[in-house]
């Protein structure tokens, strides 16, 4: 984590030094503020006391006449005087208001970060604890991760418009460098712009930890590479007055089911129309008569939204990781959004790793049972349906996490 230079400047370096620039200028401008307050409350004061009387007294004291001078004065005042002092006030509540962004920046980088560290101590426990784990901290760190880039465009912004104020008047006044403020007025604004543009890849922090549809780790079985399992299944299917499935996939959830929902496979195509899941751990385990009576039952009750087992971690790892492979490729293209996303993807890659250590562990055991299916390999087995069940496991492997599995 340490290693990551991009992580590091997004998180700690740019915050901080945000922090440290805005509080230089809160120094800078709170003295002049404070004058500017005591000017208008001696000018509002005196105004006030002078109104209050419905005529001047016959003897006037010393404080009316006081407050009598003060009021004369400041009304003599120049309009570009009283503009000054309300830009004055403006780049106060602007200074504070970059302190406030950017701490809160560093902030929230900092809180993601110790999200991911305490994942990484947490995640191996339990399965039924990794997936609440999973759940729970995917969405504390979509939240996070979009606040701290949120807040640090806004610090950046609330500086840049406390600077073009500032630039404006000391340099304005002076003709020779009209040329050089209006340079500055013009870079400033549009640096602004791009940031304002920016700030919608706050939404594409929250996207990138959002599970926004169905990822399977699983093998798509189309006629001429499966024809004596589909052959089988059209049997069954018109013994049973059933409809055929559009797609037959083989994959890693518990499950057998059949729906309507669009699906995407891991490295892999769209399906459309009606897809059947089989799972490949029952399917090592089955004959042909149990496999028969589990297809009918999930084509009998086609589902519109695709289950799958609340306690296995494939399904929404795999939409997370899919994420993270798309927006890394999009950034390619905009190294802007690469700058201020980065920091995003390094903690969604930092999220997943143990995760995907946890998914290693869990499914190696199951994978290498298939090796088994050599000696069932016959008519009744249902891995007789299939041309290599090993083969599918070992294509499979290839889209389970990282960590040397071998089928």
């Amino acid at each position: 984590m340490l290693k990551n230079f991009r992580f590091i400047l997004a998180t700690w370096i740019l915050p901080a030094l945000l922090l440290f620039y805005a509080c230089g200028q809160f120094i800078h401008i709170n003295k002049s503020h404070d004058k500017v307050v005591s000017i208008y409350q001696i000018y509002e004061t005196s105004t006030e006391i002078i109104k209050s009387y419905i005529s001047p007294p016959s003897k006037p004291d010393k404080e009316y006449l006081q407050h009598k001078a003060n009021a004369e004065l400041y009304a003599r005042f120049p309009p570009e005087m009283f503009a000054f002092m309300k830009v004055v006030t403006a780049e106060w509540y602007l200074s504070i208001s970059s302190m406030v962004c950017a701490l809160l920046s560093l902030f929230c980088g900092i809180l993601a970060q110790r999200f991911c560290l305490r994942c990484r101590d947490m995640v191996g426990h339990s399965e039924d604890g990794d997936v609440s784990l999973f759940n729970w901290f995917r969405n504390l760190l979509g939240w996070t991760s979009a606040a701290q880039l949120l807040f640090l465009i806004l610090a950046l912004l609330t500086i840049i418009v406390f600077d073009m104020l500032w630039f404006s008047y000391p340099v304005k006044k002076n003709e020779t460098w009209e040329m050089v403020y209006i340079v500055g007025e013009t870079l400033a604004g549009f640096i602004g712009v791009v940031l304002l543009c920016n700030l919608v890849k706050v939404a594409d922090c929250l996207r990138l930890f959002t599970i926004q549809a169905r990822v399977l780790c699983a093998i798509p079985l189309p006629e001429q590479d499966e024809p004596q399992l589909w052959q089988w299944l059209r049997t069954l299917c018109a013994e049973h007055d059933v409809a055929l499935p559009d797609n037959i996939v083989v994959g890693m959830n518990s499950a057998y089911y059949a729906t309507t929902e669009t699906l995407q496979i891991k490295g892999g195509p769209r399906l459309t129309g009606v897809t059947l899941h089989l799972p490949l751990r029952q399917i090592a385990t089955v004959n042909k008569r149990r496999l028969s009576d589990d297809v009918l039952a999930a084509l009998g009750d086609i589902k519109i939204i695709s289950p799958y087992d609340e306690q296995d971690l494939l399904t929404p790892w795999a939409s997370l990781e899919l994420n993270r492979l798309h927006s890394d490729d999009r950034l390619k293209r905009h190294p802007l959004a690469d700058a201020l996303l980065n920091p995003a993807l390094t903690l969604c890659g930092l999220f997943l790793g143990p995760f995907s250590r946890a998914i290693n562990e869990n499914v190696q055991g199951q994978l290498w049972t298939i090796s088994s299916l050599t000696i069932k390999n016959d008519a009744v087995h249902a891995a007789g349906l299939f041309s290599s069940l090993r083969y599918l496991a070992t294509r499979l492997a290839q889209q389970l996490p990282h960590g040397g599995i071998s089928a």
